[in-house]
């Protein structure tokens, strides 16, 4: 592989992560499970962008970048560098949740590791904040539900600190309407006994297009094991279609180690 090539490529990814790109440009493509965490991650963004967060890009600053680590087969780049993205805006600050405009954030970023398979130049994992992804992000953890034409299948959850994290699902719809879907229980009634009132279509709901499917990504307090429910409505006539529960568990052994994704 050319080194010169790499680097180009390597800089390319700097730029979309600088500007929250999804993709890492015309030069390379994501391995399986980082495709999905990137994903992931870009989808509590774009919530917080829904709310009314102005996301801005950040600068960059690259202090090294050596590729005379990468191979035939790929290997390791690297890198040293930094991505300071300046503090949210928003048009009215007073209607978010506290702790949901973010101050000013640095992300620092080590190495980066590449696989060639057929001639193509895959990402498959990189360094931030001194921890690989592959060793905070787990892949296809377990868990899955299915009722009434709807599926939820979890995609990947990471552990970010002592307590909690982020959780990435899809949910598909096998039937021939549009759905609008419910994420979680309105607040429960107090007693053991108390029998839980039925959940009502939500004025504005996820929708899921009839035969298609949906990316839901959101905050966890338990990533060990989260469970999450998902209410399916007619689009239409707002009637009930499915209530789903997943119970989503990390499997023994995660976070992963020298670069192998849990899942």
């Amino acid at each position: 592989m050319d080194h010169q090539f790499v680097e180009e490529a390597v800089l390319e990814w700097l730029e979309s992560l600088r500007t929250r790109v999804t993709t890492p440009g015309s030069l390379s493509v994501y391995g399986e499970d980082l495709a999905l965490t990137t994903l992931a991650a870009s989808l509590v963004e774009r919530d917080r962008e829904r709310e009314g967060a102005r996301l801005q890009p950040g600068e960059l600053t690259v202090d090294r970048l050596d590729t005379s680590g990468i191979g035939p087969a790929g290997g390791m780049v690297d890198l040293s560098a930094d991505i300071v993205f300046p503090a949210d805006e928003a048009d009215d600050p007073g209607l978010f949740v506290p702790g949901r405009l973010l101050d000013q954030t640095r992300v620092g970023l080590g190495p980066v590791y590449f696989a060639v398979n057929t001639g193509v130049l895959e990402l498959v994992d990189y360094t931030r904040g001194g921890n690989r992804m592959s060793a905070m992000w787990c892949t296809h953890p377990a868990g899955e539900d299915a009722r009434g034409g709807l599926a939820v299948v979890p995609q990947a959850i990471t552990v970010e600190a002592f307590r909690g994290g982020r959780v990435f699902l899809e949910v598909t719809n096998a039937l021939e309407r549009d759905v609008i879907l419910r994420i979680g229980r309105p607040d429960r009634p107090r007693g053991i006994f108390t029998r839980q009132p039925p959940v009502e279509a939500p004025d504005i709901g996820i929708p899921v297009p009839a035969g298609g499917s949906t990316h839901l990504a959101g905050l966890t307090r338990r990533s060990r094991l989260t469970e999450i429910e998902i209410f399916g409505f007619d689009a239409a006539q707002r009637t009930p279609v499915a209530a789903l529960l997943v119970t989503v568990e990390l499997p023994r052994g995660h976070p992963g180690e020298h670069g192998q994704w849990c899942g």
